[in-house]
C-alpha cells in the first residue's frame, strides 16, 4: 500500500517486423483502469518507450484485491485483467504500539513478578500488519547497585501476524524505563515508564513461647490444656534445712483453728 508500482507493456516484435517503425500517437496509448475490487489507483502515468512499448506506473490507495484491465486501440492486451492484492506498507514507528501484560497490568509491580509486552505493527496510513519481518527492538533500563542505570536486553519473539511478544521481571524496585525501537526509532510513547515497588512482604512470624507453657501442654477431653503444677509444701511444714549454726522455729497453728 502507498508504493509507486511499475510494469511495462511490450509489442509483439514478431508481428511488427513488417510494420514500418512505431510511432507513438495519442490514440496508440493504452488504457489503464481498475474494474474490480474497491481500491483506486493513483498516480496513475503512462510513458512511451523507445521500443513501442509503454511504461504505467501507479499508486494503490488502499488495502484489498483489485483488477486492472489494460487495453490498446480498445482491444484487451493479453493477460488483462491483471489481479493483485495490495497489502499494508511497511512498518511505520510512530504508530506502532506496545501492550503491557502480566505484572505490568497490576496496580503495583512488584519485584520478581513476570511482565509481558506485545508490540503491535501498523503501517503510516494505520493499517494492521499481518505478517512478520520487522526489526523491532526491547531493553529495559533498570536502577544499578552502584545508582547508575542498568539495560537489559529483551528477546522479542516474532509471532508471524504482525505481533512480537516477550517476557521477562523486574530485579530491583525503583523507577524503570521500557524502550521499544523500530529501526533506530523509537515507536508509539516510547520509553515507558515502569515505577517497581519490593516483593510482597513475607507473613508474620510470631516469636516462640517459653518451654512448659500452657500452649505446649495437652487438651483435655474438654479441650482445655492440662497443666501438671508443681506441689508446694504446707504451711505449717518446719523447713527442712537451715543456716549453720542457728536453730529455726515455726510456730505452726493448731489443726482445728483458721490460718490468719
Amino acid at each position: 500500500l502507498g508504493d509507486l508500482r511499475t510494469f511495462s507493456l511490450l509489442r509483439n516484435q514478431q508481428a511488427d517486423s513488417d510494420a514500418p517503425s512505431p510511432s507513438h500517437s495519442h490514440s496508440e496509448r493504452p488504457t489503464v483502469r481498475e474494474v474490480q475490487g474497491e481500491v483506486p489507483l493513483t498516480d496513475l502515468a503512462v510513458t512511451p518507450l523507445g521500443d513501442g512499448g509503454f511504461s504505467v506506473s501507479y499508486r494503490p490507495g488502499g488495502m484489498g484485491e483489485v483488477a486492472i484491465e489494460v487495453s490498446l486501440k480498445g482491444v484487451e492486451v493479453t493477460g488483462s485483467p491483471f489481479r493483485l492484492r495490495v497489502g499494508p506498507a511497511e512498518a511505520d514507528p510512530p504508530n506502532c504500539t506496545v501492550e503491557l501484560g502480566g505484572a505490568l497490568a497490576e496496580a503495583v509491580v512488584r519485584v520478581g513478578l513476570v511482565s509481558s509486552v506485545e508490540v503491535r505493527s501498523f503501517d503510516v496510513f494505520g493499517n494492521e500488519r499481518t505478517a512478520g519481518g520487522d526489526t523491532f527492538e526491547a531493553w529495559l533500563l533498570s536502577p544499578g547497585a552502584d545508582g547508575s542505570a542498568e539495560r537489559k536486553v529483551l528477546a522479542l519473539e516474532e509471532m508471524g501476524d504482525g505481533s512480537y511478544t516477550c517476557a521477562f521481571s523486574m530485579a530491583a524496585p525503583g523507577a524503570h524505563e521500557l524502550h521499544v525501537h523500530l529501526d533506530g526509532q523509537p515507536i508509539s510513547d516510547s520509553p515507558y515508564l515502569i515505577d517497581v515497588a519490593a516483593g510482597a512482604d513475607a507473613p508474620a512470624v510470631e516469636p516462640p513461647l517459653p518451654e512448659g507453657s500452657p500452649a505446649d501442654a495437652p487438651a483435655g477431653a474438654d479441650g482445655f490444656a492440662q497443666v501438671a503444677l508443681e506441689p508446694q509444701p504446707p504451711v505449717n511444714a518446719v523447713p527442712a534445712a537451715t543456716a549453720a549454726g542457728e536453730s529455726a522455729s515455726v510456730a505452726a497453728a493448731p489443726a482445728d483453728e483458721d490460718l490468719l
